[in-house]
């Protein structure tokens, strides 16, 4: 074999150890260094294969990689007795070798005894992960029999070779789905959702509502689909394994897209506009994804949420570890090993707008930059400039973010002069906070983004504007907040608020205790379980005790207050003392103020709650001034209890 193969086999072994196989052991505190082969949990592989020269360079490359596991039938059986109906099914695990310098012997039969004698040694001394392989084709029927044909010959070239083949075509599985016609916008990560190195994604005819979108979204549910079953469905597939080896069953989806695919896409997000963050190739690896609910795990937030979802939760990935690869490379590997594909003559036409840069767009680009060499060169370096300037950006929005109360609006920080900031990190943590606050649902453009930052900047002193943003979206800004609604959202406050909260404080008075010890009232709610004791001193005799109540500031209106380090000064608007206390303007109406609706004390807030979640403070309660106790003398004696109320998000959002 030329050593262009061996690149090829080697750069595929690296993708699948260092940017699949161990980060997720990784994730569930496995080194695969230093753990025996049958303690390492099953990789379950499903391969997208189209019949095309990339699927099937892909398909045959993994097959180089794979050993056979030779345990005994005590070792590893079949549940229920033998039937050869499904004999086929019974097979023995095999191994996906990751080992360092492996010699591949490809699928020439002409092969020497010193290529076997040489991979027999690298294998031995490699390291090995436990896996099964399924193959999974799609049939878009969008090219007559040629289509039919694709399906017929990547079936028989898994039958050939034991490997179990599923099938899907558009006509009989895609129509019986008519929830895939309208895909959740941004569901999974960019580009991992080209499935298949064919062109067959246009409908010729107009039947079955045929588009590109619509079909991969449908590849991708089907994939995912599959893949779930297999790594949770064990024992639907007549497999029982060895004991000894791990229960945690993982899967991924591999996909046949290699270098020049990876540079043409940079050249398609340059001509579609996208964020200098995003102008960069594909990736190796998609994120985690729960394979229950079919969701990607969200990482904005937290670093250890790949870490608490793989360790909780089936996952699976998408991975394409041919981007290490040239097409021409992939191309020498089959004809050197005289391996036949099938063509698609689609591929050859320049009707879709990949096509034209591909056979277009790339050759002028070479010939002006000096050859393939200097283009690779080129676009290589602004991925890597991309890639650095985003993984910075990512790093301190998401800083950003952790320093805010989860649950609450984007708040708005200010620079020295008073202005507040809205640059590079601050456009960065919005837009993945919108991103998480609408489940993906709104993804700002860059022009957006412009038009959210000029309209702060410009207008420092307008505290409450609305912004259109398109698709029924809208940006308010609230003060030091801003806000995403849905123009049919009559009640953004509660959209907002309640999006991702599952509970809310809320505060009561259980008992109210006098200087004498005489007991004016006494609730008890086993709801309530924090309990607070707030004494006030020089309480109006005359003042019935059982008109104090908890209220919020908002149903009371703008009470005055006056803290107890002023005594003695005049007294000013409870939203006043909130500012000075840094609660942020959206947050001040909903202020717990202790109040009595008696005539004397009726624009009186005899103690205000200071919430934590208005920043890095502890909740607490400050007594009026003119209230508060002096060395353990008081009038009466309030007891409050606070308590976490359940929020039915959907039922508030109807309200």
């Amino acid at each position: 074999l030329s050593s262009q193969n061996n690149a090829m086999l080697s750069s595929i072994q690296d993708s699948l150890r260092y940017d699949v196989v161990e980060p997720h052991l990784d994730s569930i505190s496995i080194r695969l260094e230093n753990s025996k082969p049958h303690t390492i949990p099953t990789l379950v592989m499903v391969l997208a294969v189209s019949g095309g020269c990339d699927s099937i360079g892909l398909f045959h490359s993994i097959l180089e990689i794979l050993e056979r596991n030779e345990l005994t039938n005590d070792q590893f059986t079949k549940k229920g007795k033998p039937n050869s109906k499904n004999d086929h099914y019974y097979k023995p695990p095999l191994w996906l070798v990751l080992g360092e310098n492996v010699v591949p012997c490809g699928n020439n039969q002409k092969r020497n005894s010193t290529a076997k004698a040489s991979r027999k040694q690298s294998l031995a001394n490699s390291l090995k992960v436990p896996c099964e392989i399924h193959v999974a084709h799609f049939n878009h029927e969008q090219r007559g029999g040629n289509s039919d044909g694709d399906e017929a010959f990547v079936k028989s070239l898994c039958q050939t070779r034991g490997i179990q083949f599923h099938g899907f075509s558009w006509s009989k599985d895609f129509v019986e789905k008519d929830k895939f016609n309208k895909p959740e916008r941004g569901e999974f990560d960019d580009d991992v959702n080209e499935l298949s190195d064919n062109g067959e994604d246009q409908n010729e005819n107009g039947s079955y509502s045929f588009t590109q979108d619509t079909a991969r979204r449908w590849r991708q549910r089907r994939l995912l689909e599959l893949l779930s079953d297999f790594v949770q469905g064990e024992e639907n597939k007549g497999y029982v394994h060895n004991p000894e080896i791990s229960n945690h069953r993982w899967g991924v989806i591999l996909t046949a897209h290699h270098r020049d695919d990876a540079d043409e896409t940079v050249l398609m997000k340059f001509l579609r506009g996208t964020h200098i963050t995003n102008l960069r190739g594909m990736e190796p690896r998609s994120g985690a994804i729960d394979l229950v609910s079919l969701k990607m795990v969200d990482p904005v937030y937290h670093d250890g949420a790949d870490r608490d979802a793989t360790s909780k939760h089936s996952v699976g990935y998408f991975a394409k570890p041919m981007l290490g690869v040239r097409k021409s490379c992939v191309m020498d590997y089959l004809r050197s090993n005289l391996i036949q594909w099938r063509e698609d003559e689609s591929n050859s036409t320049n009707k879709y707008k990949r096509n034209k840069v591909r056979n277009e767009l790339i050759p002028l680009l070479r010939d002006i930059a000096g050859g393939e060499s200097a283009l690779q060169k080129r676009i290589s370096n602004i991925e890597q400039q991309s890639r650095q300037i985003s993984n910075d950006l990512s790093m301190r929005a998401k800083k950003y973010l952790d320093s805010m109360p989860r649950d609450t609006p984007f708040i708005l920080r200010k620079s020295k002069g008073g202005v507040e900031k809205f640059g590079l990190v601050e456009q960065e943590a919005f837009h993945l906070w919108v991103t998480r606050m609408t489940k993906k649902e709104l993804q700002f453009s860059y022009e957006q983004i412009i038009r959210i930052r000029d309209q702060i900047q410009l207008h420092p002193d307008r505290l409450q504007w609305t912004l259109d943003v398109g698709d029924s979206w809208r940006v308010r800004r609230d003060g030091e907040a801003l806000v995403v609604m849905k123009n049919e959202e009559d009640n953004f406050d509660h959209w907002y608020k309640f999006q991702n909260a599952t509970t809310i404080q809320s505060w009561k008075i259980t008992s109210i205790e006098s200087k004498a010890g005489e007991l004016k009232k006494q609730i008890y709610d086993e709801a309530f379980t924090n309990m607070v004791e707030l004494r006030f001193s020089n309480f109006p005799c005359h003042v019935d005790t059982s008109t104090l109540a908890v209220q919020k500031l908002k149903d009371v209106g703008n009470m005055k207050f006056v803290p107890p380090w002023k005594k003695g000064r005049s007294a000013i608007k409870v939203k006043e003392f909130l500012r000075g206390q840094k609660i942020p303007l959206h947050l001040r109406n909903d202020a717990w103020v202790v109040c009595s609706s008696d005539d004397h004390l009726s624009h009186t807030a005899m103690a205000v709650y200071l919430d934590q979640t208005s920043g890095n403070r502890k909740g607490e309660w400050v007594v009026h001034a003119d209230f508060g106790h002096d060395n353990n003398t008081f009038s009466i004696r309030v007891t409050l209890e606070s308590c976490q109320k359940n929020v039915d998000i959907n039922a508030h959002r109807t309200q």
